[in-house]
């Protein structure tokens, strides 16, 4: 396993005035690393991401990219076990990759 810092505080504490610590470091590293995509979930940390020029990819994002390459028999059954420990999708998301899942 290989853990990056970030060198640049003033880049993460322009962020840390919209987002927590966590979220600021992880924008200002995909942006120093030039990432192919950050993983999160969370709205807005996924818009100021964007904004900056990150591509973002969140846990359904990841769990649909396992099922098209057929690492992943069910997008649903992931999903529901996301919804028992917590995890909040809404039911516009659950019903349309559902439906996806399905094909």
């Amino acid at each position: 396993m290989i853990i990056e810092t970030v060198d640049d505080q003033s880049k993460i504490d322009k962020l840390r005035s919209t987002l927590d610590r966590g979220e600021s470091e992880a924008i200002v590293l995909s942006l120093t690393l030039q990432a192919h995509y950050l993983l999160m979930d969370e709205k807005l940390g996924r818009q100021v991401a964007k904004a900056a020029g990150v591509k973002v990819i969140g846990r359904i994002g990841v769990l649909l990219l396992a099922k098209k390459k057929g690492l992943l028999s069910s997008v649903t059954e992931q999903m529901d076990a996301l919804r028992t420990i917590g995890f909040w999708i809404s039911d516009a998301l659950y019903e349309k990759v559902k439906q996806f899942d399905s094909t």
